[in-house]
């Protein structure tokens, strides 16, 4: 089950875990506005960001590619990294932060602690 925590460092923190499907990026997707809505209510206005742990991906079905796109344009964030996928998983993930069209505030990393380090500047 994919996981959705706020980080000591104050960035919203996702673990995709398993397969992933509409019905599980759709419930990540509700679980990050939930506590994006409590981040926010505590900080007005503080720009929120999300480092997404991919290393417990499993498959991907194409309505879970359509529902991660479609969450990248509608969730309010001020920078998403993403770290830590296998190769096709990777490959992935570029097409979808190309298509999504927000390369400059979405970006995937190899490593965690250079993930943290973009989201920290």
């Amino acid at each position: 089950m994919n996981q959705v925590t706020l980080d000591p460092n104050g960035f919203i923190r996702q673990a995709l875990i398993g397969d992933q499907d509409e019905a599980t990026i759709t419930d990540l997707e509700i679980k990050t506005r939930n506590i994006t809505k409590e981040l926010q209510a505590n900080k007005a206005n503080a720009p929120v960001n999300f480092l997404v742990d991919l290393r417990g991906t499993g498959r991907q079905t194409v309505s879970a590619r359509r529902a991660s796109l479609s969450a990248l344009k509608e969730l309010p964030y001020h920078k998403i990294a993403l770290f830590g996928a296998h190769r096709f998983i990777r490959h992935v993930v570029n097409l979808i932060i190309v298509a999504s069209r927000q390369q400059a505030k979405v970006k995937y990393f190899e490593e965690e602690a250079a993930a943290i380090a973009w989201l920290k500047k």
